[in-house]
């Protein structure tokens, strides 16, 4: 317990310390965040915040995890070497977006085969290296179920998916950093109760992530200074899947994970809606910018956003207590 809360702790201090020496970086580079002029108006007053602030944590995580006497074993460094990868693709599209001033950077169609290779990748470690690797676990006590030839692609589209939903959450001040620490939380009580080499792996990771993201959310709560950008939400995504896919949690992050899911599908919806019959579903998407234009403040969509996967949370643990 005692390296756990040194590692969440450290994190916390070190990303402070990161992130204010990384934001004088970014002034430099005029590394500053362009919104889309189809966004909420109330966004516009946002365009010139720094961004790429995800480098910070992405660099205080692992450094946490050594300094603090953590360091985990070889499948929580694979989810650390992926999810940095993430970080990296993440941080191409960011430089892309100021270098070029526009909204869109790296074309979608090279970031997807990215995700699909470290996708592919990951279930290529799990089939490797992790014990009945087909199998994952499922709720209420229910028997595993065990994906035989479906597994493959079945772990790829979980960490696409995650990868991509965990990016349109990030939209509004603070909102994808508080409700990650909260997955995280969630995820390392699980992986507690549920004991063996998972929980020895992931224990300290998730409290550095958590400690991590508590350090970065000094600069991002509201009106934020700094955005974490792809290079940040791109690293949470990837590291939440790969936990989940070598812990063989998969479900247990949707549950938990649900906002995520509900953010990209709010997008799926708004997209085929509007392509198949020229009508919108919600008033913008993803969905936490239809509540804007509905009349919330920023900080109400946030603050129930955050209840919400709380909720989510407690009922993930309570639907895998076995």
């Amino acid at each position: 317990m005692e390296r756990l809360l040194a590692a969440g702790l450290l994190a916390l201090v070190l990303n402070l310390a990161i992130t204010a020496a990384l934001m004088a970086l970014l002034r430099r580079i005029k590394a500053r965040q362009i919104v889309r002029e189809q966004g909420p108006e109330s966004h516009r007053a946002k365009s010139g915040t720094l961004t790429m602030g995800g480098a910070g944590f992405a660099v205080a995580l692992p450094l946490a995890l050594v300094i603090s006497g953590a360091a985990p074993g070889r499948h929580a460094w694979f989810a650390i070497a992926l999810a940095t990868a993430c970080c990296l693709i993440g941080m191409a599209d960011d430089l892309a977006k100021f270098i070029w001033k526009k909204t869109e950077g790296v074309k979608a169609r090279y970031r997807f085969v990215l995700q699909l290779a470290l996708g592919g990748a990951a279930a290529w470690y799990v089939l490797r290296f992790v014990d009945m690797p087909t199998a994952i676990r499922m709720p209420f006590g229910l028997v595993d179920l065990d994906l035989a030839w479906a597994f493959v692609p079945f772990v790829i589209f979980v960490f696409a998916g995650t990868l991509n939903s965990v990016n349109f959450t990030d939209g509004l001040d603070g909102l994808l950093g508080g409700c990650t620490v909260f997955v995280a939380a969630a995820f390392g009580l699980y992986l507690a109760r549920t004991g063996g080499a998972a929980a020895r792996e992931f224990l300290p990771v998730l409290a550095a992530l958590a400690g991590a993201l508590g350090g970065f959310l000094w600069f991002n709560a509201h009106p934020a200074s700094l955005f974490m950008g792809d290079t940040g939400s791109l690293y949470i995504g990837g590291l939440l899947a790969a936990v989940a896919i070598v812990a063989r949690a998969e479900l247990f992050l949707a549950v938990a994970g649900l906002l995520f899911a509900a953010e990209a599908l709010s997008v799926i919806i708004q997209v085929a809606s509007f392509r198949t019959t020229g009508r919108r579903v919600f008033l913008m998407s993803p969905i936490h910018h239809h509540f804007e234009k509905a009349g919330w403040p920023e900080t109400r969509v946030v603050a129930r956003f955050w209840i919400f996967t709380a909720a989510c949370c407690a009922a993930a643990l309570m639907a895998f207590a076995r």
